[in-house]
């Protein structure tokens, strides 16, 4: 009888050493999927700062854009104010010179008739520019806006 006692305890002991080996095996897996866990997590904040600085960078220098933006067109409709303007005095100074050499009057009275139609003429160009630099103003601002969110989506 003391045969059959041997072998029950040394299967228990076994069985105990397999059962603590096991959860030795879980408790190391446990805490490498742990360890894992952290690393990415610290992977996946850092990327998320790099994303929220990049964003930052991209909107300071979108805003800069348009400021530039703004400043071009200004400058573009003060230079069509100044050519218009320019223009209108070569046409006087123009037509002056053939009054003084011509000694006409009646030449005088058609000359100024012309310049009134070139006034009038310069007002629908400066008009039409600045329909078109709205235009393009919109325009841009729109696609400005479009790439934003295709960007930040």
């Amino acid at each position: 009888m003391g045969l059959f006692v041997k072998k029950k305890v040394e299967e228990t002991i076994s069985d105990k050493s397999e059962e603590y080996v096991l959860k030795e095996e879980l408790e190391t897996e446990v805490e490498n999927i742990q360890k894992e866990f952290r690393i990415k997590q610290e992977e996946l904040n850092e990327i998320t700062q790099k994303i929220k600085t990049v964003k930052e960078e991209y909107n300071y220098i979108v805003s800069n854009l348009m400021v530039v933006k703004k400043e071009i067109n200004q400058q573009k409709m003060e230079l069509d104010v100044v050519s218009l303007e320019h223009r209108r005095i070569s046409k006087k100074i123009k037509n002056f010179e053939q009054i003084k050499d011509s000694n006409d009057v009646s030449e005088f009275n058609k000359s100024e008739e012309d310049a009134t139609d070139d006034d009038f003429e310069d007002q629908q160009v400066s008009q039409e520019i600045d329909q078109q630099n709205d235009h393009l103003e919109h325009t841009t601002e729109h696609r400005v806006k479009s790439s934003l969110i295709d960007l930040f989506a």
